[in-house]
């Protein structure tokens, strides 16, 4: 066996809130509604999937580079200005990529 892998999402833990409204939290006054967010949010995770496969990059650099991209596109699609969204993905993104990374974003559940 070389590898073992397994989604810990909604078998182990689950996100404190819905993804969208944390976006929503941290995008701050760029939004409009998180509605347009929750589309938006798996339109734009689908398409940069498919641009470039999740994860196959080597380093974490990679792997930030692969979700600012998700972020942004997610910004952008749920109406905000662009240049708004872009002027603070240096923000945005650390934010979003720690809370998801940690237990801001997510618990385990009770049993």
């Amino acid at each position: 066996l070389r590898l073992l892998r397994f989604d810990a999402l909604r078998t182990l833990i689950t996100s404190r809130k819905p993804i969208h409204v944390q976006y929503a939290e941290v995008f701050g006054p760029h939004t409009l509604r998180t509605q347009m967010l929750a589309h938006s949010s798996l339109v734009c995770y689908i398409v940069v999937a498919r641009l470039r496969l999740p994860y196959r990059q080597r380093g974490r650099a990679d792997v930030d580079k692969w979700w600012s991209d998700v972020i942004s596109r997610t910004a952008v699609g749920a109406g905000p200005n662009p240049q708004a969204v872009e002027s603070r993905l240096g923000t945005i993104v650390p934010n979003l990529m720690r809370r998801f990374s940690s237990r801001g974003g997510y618990h385990l559940f009770d049993d």
